[in-house]
């Protein structure tokens, strides 16, 4: 299936209830540059297990929870920009319920936490394998497109790729040059000025300019450098510091943790609300927490995440999680 059409499956929008050594056997779906995974006919992103907490980790302030559901056990990362202040880790032995983003690290699959439940009544962990085992007959079901997407799928892959059509999310090699440098730093912030001191990174910026057909001068070098960076922070890649001195390194994960976090706390409260979350409220929540986002930035987030599927508009100007 084209990545254009994922989401038209609804598994890919859906928590898939999995064992955990089906998680551990699923592979990256090839040549997409969202990380996503093959199961049966479906392309998923999202899992929902359910295991014993065997051991627990702290790493610069985030918790890392190893799940174990007797099938295989996998690492379950808490970020701490989706902590409470007094967050007290679980104990060892808890039976929990996580929801996540998979990802891959060290070429080993682990799941991002953006909700974890305890599980205080045995049954409930029963009752959750009973579901994920009945479940896989489901998933074996291939997923076809509509009539009336595969008789006008050609037309809508041609929309889709007219280039007159702006597309955020192009990024030139210099730009990406920048960025897996940035990455490479082993820093999540840095001065703004150590790319442009970069030798490497000049000389490219230099070729750029030079292949453009355009006079290579240091002004030119520098405004080259400006507008990479202004597409890394419209791309949400990397953000500036409010004082525009300091590049960081976007943690989207963590983000889009804090704001699904957020968004089901506040609906818990209001049970009785019909539609979602007003997004100036989730603006300067989020602006709180990262205080180095600006109100577009959030912005940008909240239209990625309904991109992705993890997000939805209920009605106009509120987000809801899709679960």
């Amino acid at each position: 299936m084209e990545p254009a059409f994922f989401g038209l499956d609804p598994l890919f929008h859906t928590h898939v209830k999995l064992f955990i050594k089906d998680v551990l056997k699923l592979e990256r779906v090839p040549d997409v540059s969202l990380e996503v995974f093959q199961l049966y006919d479906h392309v998923i992103r999202l899992v929902e297990i359910c295991g014993i907490v065997v051991a627990f980790e702290s790493s610069g302030g985030n918790i890392i929870y190893t799940v174990d559901d007797a099938s295989a056990t996998i690492s379950c990362c808490l970020f701490s920009d989706n902590m409470d202040v007094n967050y007290v880790p679980l104990e060892l032995g808890t039976a929990v319920r996580v929801r996540g983003k998979i990802s891959t690290y060290e070429d080993r699959k682990q799941i991002g936490i953006y909700n974890i439940f305890t599980l205080d009544d045995p049954n409930e962990e029963l009752v959750q394998y009973i579901y994920t085992a009945t479940l896989e007959v489901e998933y074996q079901k291939p997923y076809r497109l509509s009539s009336a997407i595969e008789k006008n799928k050609n037309f809508l892959l041609n929309r889709l790729n007219d280039p007159r059509i702006e597309n955020d999310y192009f990024i030139d090699e210099f730009t990406m040059e920048i960025l897996h440098f940035i990455k490479a730093s082993g820093q999540s912030t840095l001065s703004i000025w150590v790319p442009t001191r970069e030798p490497s990174l000049v000389e490219a910026a230099q070729s750029v300019l030079e292949q453009s057909g355009v006079e290579v001068t240091v002004n030119g070098v520098m405004e080259l450098f400006g507008k990479a960076i202004k597409v890394l922070n419209d791309n949400n890649l990397v953000f500036t510091s409010k004082r525009k001195d300091k590049l960081i390194l976007a943690n989207i994960p963590a983000m889009e943790g804090f704001i699904v976090k957020l968004i089901s706390e506040t609906l818990e409260l209001v049970p009785y609300q019909n539609g979602g979350v007003q997004a100036e409220y989730l603006v300067i929540r989020t602006m709180d927490q990262f205080d180095y986002l600006t109100k577009n930035d959030v912005y940008r987030l909240l239209k990625n995440m309904i991109l992705q599927g993890i997000l939805y508009t209920p009605c106009a100007g509120e987000y809801s999680v899709l679960t």
